[in-house]
């Protein structure tokens, strides 16, 4: 009778036997089937026995998948102004997560309040921390002859005494006489 389970191949020795186990068999006996000596996981990825009949690959950061088989899509992404990275599970696609007042897929926008090239300066008419209140273009008043009056975000009119013109001023330096 063969000990040797699995279709392995017996071979006697002295006092004992060795078995030769086909592939995907180990043991003394060839009793157990290792699923993982098919090398299931590609890209270097580590094949796990989770039963008989099923395992599971972890997979190197830059591959994903059941069996390691799709490339990580932030391998060949560098996200802008030291955005991270990340792949988004649901689809074969990536995200960044931006730091300071960057937003965008890349992080190469700025949040629509701010501007500059570090977007750290806020756009005209605001100001605060957050560049989220309203710059009062009519504190200290800036019209000499009359008083100040807000039009719109970014510009202020001078209401002027009779007899003296009206100007108004937008903070972007475009000025107009009326």
């Amino acid at each position: 009778s063969n000990p040797c389970y699995n279709s392995g191949t017996c071979t006697n020795m002295v006092n004992s036997f060795k078995c030769e186990c086909p592939p995907n068999y180990t043991g003394e006996t060839c009793e157990f089937y290792d699923i993982c000596l098919t090398k299931p996981c590609l890209n270097n990825g580590e094949c796990i026995i989770k039963s008989s009949s099923y395992f599971e690959c972890n997979c190197t950061r830059d591959f994903y998948g059941p069996t390691c088989e799709k490339m990580n899509p932030c391998v060949n992404v560098t996200c802008s102004n030291r955005g991270i990275c990340r792949h988004a599970s649901a689809s074969d696609d990536y995200f960044c997560i931006c730091n300071g007042n960057f937003i965008g897929k890349d992080c190469n926008q700025c949040k629509p309040q701010f501007t500059g090239p570090n977007c750290d300066q806020c756009i005209a008419g605001f100001t605060g921390l957050r560049c989220d209140e309203l710059v009062n273009m009519c504190i200290p008043n800036p019209c000499v002859n009359g008083f100040c009056l807000k039009d719109g975000i970014s510009n202020y009119k001078c209401v002027c005494s009779e007899g003296i013109f009206e100007k108004i001023i937008n903070l972007n330096n475009i000025y107009k006489f009326e």
